[in-house]
Parts: C-alpha cells; structure tokens; sequence
C-alpha cells in the first residue's frame, strides 16, 4: 500500500500542485541526485588522506552542504511570501515568476496563488535559483548568477554525455583480469585480449594508471567482441543514450517516478553489493597486508579536489521540492538525506580501504570488482555500469534544471513574458540537450571540463549563491512585508555561519585549483614515456 501511495497525485483543490508525488520520492530524487560517479573516487582519496582527516572531512563537508542547501528551501519560501504579498497588495512592480507551477484552476486560483494569512510562506510555486535570483539580486548578480550556473550545468551535461558511452564501450571491449585491481588487467591487456592500433598515442597516467591522449581507438582489432572498433562502440553507444535520455528534458520531474524508482534499486544494489564483497573478502582474510593510513595531510587534497562536491544538490532542490505533497517535515527528511548518505560514503570508504591495499585500489571502486579472483565475472560487469545507471538518472534531473534556468534568463531579458509555445516547450529542450551531446560526439576528452565545472562554478552553486539567496531574500521580505515569520527559516541562516560559508569558498577554491594544478603536474611527470598497451575508458573519473 506505501509502494502505491508513493504515486499518489494530489486532487486540485489541494495545498500543493496537481502533479506531486509523496516525500518519500522527494527522498529517492535527492539521494539519487546526490550519490553520483565521484563517490566511486571517494575510497582511494580516502585512503591517501587516511581514516581520521578522511572521517572528518567528510562529516564536515556533509554539515556545511545540508546547511547552504536549507538556506536555498528558505529562499523558496521567502520569494512565495514576497510574490504572494505583492498580489495581494496589487503591487505596481510584481515579481517575474517564469517557473512558476499552475497550481489549480477556476476559483480555487486565486486562493492558491496568494495563500492564507498565515500560510504566505508555504512553498506552492516552484521558484528555481533563476527565479529567485530575478526577485533578490540586481543586475550584476543577476550577470554572475547565470555566468555560474550555466558553466556548472553544461560542464555537467557535456561530462554525463561523453561518461556514459565511455563506460558502455570499456565494458565492451575489455576483459576481466586476474588480479583484484584493474590496473595489471589494463597493463597487460595486450597480451591477453586487445591489440592496439598503430594511431593510438597511450602514456602511463597517475597511480599506474592509463588513459587516451588522443581519443578511442579507429581500428577494428580494439575491439574484438564485436566488428566496430572502440571508437565506433562509443558513437553508437553516444547516439543510443541521446535517443533514450534526451526525451525527458522535455517534462517535469514528476513524469520520472518509475525512472528514479528504478534507477534508484539498481544503484543500492550496487552499493550493497560492493560492500558486502568487500567485508566478505576481509573475512575470508583477502586483506593480508592491508594497513591503512590513520591520517595524512599530502593526500587531504586529493580527498577535498574528489569530494567537495559529492553532496550538491542544490541546483535541482526547487524542482525536487515543490511537488512534496506536504512539507512539514521537509528539513528532517533533508537531514536524514544527508545522514544516510555520509553513512554510504563512509561504509564504502571504510570497506574499501579495510580490503584493498593502497597499490591495489583503483581511482575508480567498481573497477577492483572487475576480477574474478575479487568478484563472479557477471557482477563485475553489473559494477562496471554501475556510472550508466548513476548519470542516466543524474541526467534528466540537470537537464531539466538547466533547461528551466535558460528560460528564466530569456524571460528574463522578455520582462517576463513567456514566448510562443514551439519556443517554450522544444526550442529551449533542445538549446540545452543538444549541445553537450554535440560536444560529447566532437571530443572524448573531457579532463579540461572537469576541472572548470569542478572548481569555481561548483563552489559557486554550492556554497557562495545560496548565501546571498538567503541574505537577500530575508531582507527584500522584510523591507515590503515588515515582518519576517518564515516557517521555512533555516537554522543555519545567521551572519556568522553566513561570513564562514563565504571564507570557506574560497578556501575551496584555491584547495580545489591547487589539486587540479597538482594532478596536471604529476601527470605531466608520469606521462613522458609511451607505453605499447591499450588503454581504459575511465580519465572522465
């Protein structure tokens, strides 16, 4: 009976839109958005920074997100009260709400839209960052707002679009090896089962590691399972993920229950999975030798560059949370959103570095699975695509995002007139689809867009814009209402945890600049000499 409420859509008429859905799938939306591909990354940065740093950073960067992210659901609520007050005040400047959801219709309209004397605050119109950024910054902010959450959003698409057929064409044309690391099953790969062609250009990479310099391989021989070379495994792979994915940009996120639903069994298969292999290989005493480090500075930035961002969800919060069918418990299901998830990067971190010694733990988990002396060939092959399953869900939740962004900026720039419905409803889906996958089809090489996603547009839309979405909105409120009686209100929303957040940015930006700078020099050492074997899929990671 809870399985069927979970699709229970509200009645109009109702406080809430018409096409909500349950908190527990608010609950799923957020976990599934959260626990991406770089929690895959997390054990072996873990294990260089050692058990204590690694511990405490994690829970620190676990507090401070759950905390920028109340202060965006506070924001929500403070530009509902403000649109619904200038409403009711029939204001000459009324708010450009260009993401706002219909609520119901005839009569009930108007009580919808402008709320009850005590409920102004409640969130019933979805306000993305876009909106909100339109009612509380000026026209700077507004200038750098979108400057950063474009870059963010289409450096995210644009690495999804290239990640996902990467990791379909590794899984095709490579074997499992011997060895519980892939990193003997990619040096010797040419003896065993692939022959690189002449054109490819392979160098040693960081931890042994090996990657393309120049793109998948053209000859046919790369890929013997099949009668198209890597490369082509990868384009047909490309084109097959844009034919599956790319139709969800074009509705809500409520039209995605089934999707994430699924999405979402498969991933904590895959979790529980690695973690039980893992705790069953230490019993059977597989772990001989296996000393991990209590605590090591040289290797903190590493840890910091891989997880800084593994608990963002902020961009895509307005559009996860205004369809809940009721938010009175909204910030204890964030929080326990949040426990959860430091839970699973803390067990996988754990049972990784207990099971795996330091030479045998890859940049990617999964890939230590891909062995039979660690894992049965077809579970190896399940965590292998355990990133297709990640991303394709990831996906459609940022690409509606980003797409709901471009309109509130070409409304924007319209005073806040929406255009003709082909321009609403296709032109800007396929604004914001096709590129990343025109990219994604142009080059494979997405290292560069890691790092300008990952760093300064990252923290912006993580930590710096959530701040001034708060700090503003609070003060626009009470300037016009006079009163500030938010039941929304984050705990965290006082100045000093405010002025902490901002110096911590940028604390996270020069950390993150000088791992990414440091990763490009060891790589520049270790990338001198060319190496006479084929390559993985996996430098995206």
């Amino acid at each position: 009976m809870k399985v069927l409420n979970l699709f229970k859509r509200k009645k109009k008429g109702s406080n809430g839109p018409e096409d909500s859905y349950n908190p527990s799938f608010a609950f799923i939306y957020i976990f599934n958005l959260i626990v991406g591909i770089g929690a895959l990354s997390i054990p072996i940065a873990f294990d260089q920074a050692g058990l204590a740093l690694g511990t405490a950073l994690m829970v620190i960067l676990c507090v401070l997100s759950f905390g920028t992210a109340t202060l965006v659901i506070e924001a929500m609520a403070a530009a509902n009260a403000l649109t619904k007050h200038r409403k009711r005040a029939g204001s000459p400047k009324p708010a450009i709400q260009v993401d706002s959801v219909s609520i119901s219709s005839g009569s009930e309209e108007q009580v919808a839209l402008l709320g009850k004397p005590g409920d102004i605050y409640e969130i019933t119109e979805k306000f993305e960052m876009a909106d909100m950024a339109t009612l509380f910054f000026n026209k700077f902010g507004m200038l750098i707002y979108y400057i950063i959450k474009g870059l963010y959003l289409y450096g995210d698409l644009v690495i999804y679009a290239i990640a996902v057929p990467k990791s379909i064409a590794f899984a095709v044309c490579n074997q499992p090896s011997n060895s519980p690391s892939s990193k003997e099953n990619i040096t010797n790969i040419t003896d065993t089962a692939l022959h690189c062609s002449s054109n490819m250009s392979v160098y040693s990479g960081p931890n042994s590691r090996s990657y393309y310099k120049q793109g998948l391989g053209v000859a046919h021989s790369d890929c013997p399972i099949t009668a198209l070379s890597s490369r082509e495994v990868y384009y047909v792979a490309l084109a097959a993920f844009f034919i599956v994915i790319s139709p969800f940009t074009f509705f809500n996120m409520q039209k995605q229950k089934i999707l994430q639903l699924i999405t979402s069994i498969m991933r904590w298969i895959a979790l529980i999975m690695m973690v039980v292999i893992a705790v069953v290989g230490i019993v059977q005493g597989s772990n001989k030798n296996v000393s991990p480090n209590i605590a090591q500075i040289s290797g903190l930035p590493a840890l910091f560059g891989i997880s800084i961002y593994s608990f963002m969800c902020h961009h895509s919060l307005p559009g996860m949370v205004t369809p809940m069918t009721t938010k009175r418990h909204l910030y204890k299901m964030l929080f326990c959103d949040y426990i959860l998830i430091l839970l699973v990067y803390l067990l996988l971190a754990y049972t990784a570095v207990f099971r795996f010694s330091s030479v045998d733990l890859d940049d990617i988990y999964t890939l230590n699975f891909f062995s039979p002396m660690v894992a049965p060939i077809y579970l190896g092959y399940y965590l292998l695509l355990f990133p297709v399953f990640t991303l394709s869900t990831n996906f459609p939740i940022i690409s509606i995002t980003l797409r709901e962004t471009v309109k509130a900026l070409f409304h924007y720039f319209n005073k806040g007139r929406k255009f003709h419905f082909i321009i609403e409803r296709i032109v800007f889906p396929l604004a914001v689809v096709v590129p990343p996958f025109a990219i994604a089809f142009a080059t494979q090489n997405e290292e560069l867009l890691i790092a300008i996603t990952g760093s300064i547009p990252g923290v912006g839309v993580q930590y710096v814009i959530p701040v001034f979405l708060a700090y503003f909105g609070r003060r626009i409120v009470v300037r016009e209402i006079g009163t500030y009686a938010n039941k929304h209100r984050s705990l965290f929303n006082n100045i000093v945890f405010l002025v902490f957040i901002m110096v911590w940015s940028l604390v996270c930006i020069v950390l993150v600049i000088v791992y990414q700078v440091l990763s490009r020099i060891h790589t520049g050492h270790t990338n001198n000499t060319p190496v006479s074997n084929c390559t993985n899929f996996t430098s995206y990671y």
